[in-house]
């Protein structure tokens, strides 16, 4: 699981948007505590209002860094530019999240 960031300066809401996809692995919404919904296209809102996605490496998949993926903040009346990434490394003999 991965957890997406940012601070508004006035303290509003953020909305989470998924700019691109990871090169490799899956991202999935997070949904009553589970995986959801895949992520299967770029300007994906994020459901989680905690801004909370599940990152899954392909199989047999490892490196560090693994894969890349960007994301885009709102706060319903400014939309910040894809600025944010985050890089997630997946290690040999570690199940990936099911």
């Amino acid at each position: 699981m991965k957890r997406l960031a940012g601070i508004d300066v006035n303290y509003d809401l953020l909305q989470f948007k998924i700019a691109s996809l990871p090169s490799l692995g899956m991202l999935f919404q997070f949904e009553d505590g589970r995986r959801g919904a895949a992520i299967a296209e770029p300007d994906t809102v994020v459901t989680d209002p905690e801004g909370w996605v599940i990152f899954v490496p392909a199989a047999n998949g490892y490196g560090s860094p693994y894969a890349t993926f960007d994301w885009i903040l709102s706060d319903g009346q400014f939309e910040a530019p894809p600025a944010y990434r985050l890089g997630t490394e997946h290690v040999p003999g570690i199940l990936p999240a099911r």
